[in-house]
C-alpha cells in the first residue's frame, strides 16, 4: 500500500503494513474503496451520492455479490460537511422510498492506495 499523504516516516511505515491482500482477509478494519474526483460544474455531490445508492447494493449488511465480509461494506465517505449533509439527504430519500440502505457514512480517514496489481 502506499500512502498518499508523503509526510512521515511513520506513515509510510503503517501504510506498508496495509496491503490488499491483508484487507481483502478481513482483518484490517479497512474497506476496499474507490476514491472519486469530480467535477461539480458536471455533477453535483447529491447526483453523485444518489448515483451510487441507486447502482450499489445498500441493502445487504457487509456484502457486495459473492464477496462477505467488513471489508466489503457499502461505505461512503466524506470530506466535508456539505458532503455529510448531501449524503444523509439521499439517504433518507431512499429509505422513505422502503429501500434498506446498511451504507456506512462516515468523516474520510487515511487512504492507502493498493498496490499496482489491484488498480
Amino acid at each position: 500500500a502506499q500512502d498518499d499523504d508523503n509526510n512521515s516516516n511513520s506513515n509510510s511505515i503503517a501504510a506498508a503494513l496495509v496491503t490488499y491482500e491483508k484487507v481483502l482477509k478481513g482483518r484490517t478494519g479497512y474497506a476496499e474503496a474507490v476514491r472519486i474526483t469530480f467535477d461539480t460544474n458536471l455533477v453535483t455531490t447529491n447526483e453523485l451520492y444518489s448515483f451510487f445508492l441507486e447502482l450499489h447494493d445498500t441493502t445487504k449488511l457487509n456484502r457486495q455479490g459473492n464477496d462477505v465480509g467488513t471489508q466489503y461494506r457499502s461505505a461512503i465517505f466524506y470530506h466535508t460537511d456539505e458532503q455529510h449533509q448531501a449524503v444523509i439527504r439521499s439517504v433518507q430519500k431512499r429509505q422513505s422510498e422502503g429501500i434498506t440502505v446498511t451504507t456506512e457514512v462516515s468523516l474520510v480517514g487515511k487512504w492507502h492506495t493498493a498496490e499496482k496489481y489491484h488498480q
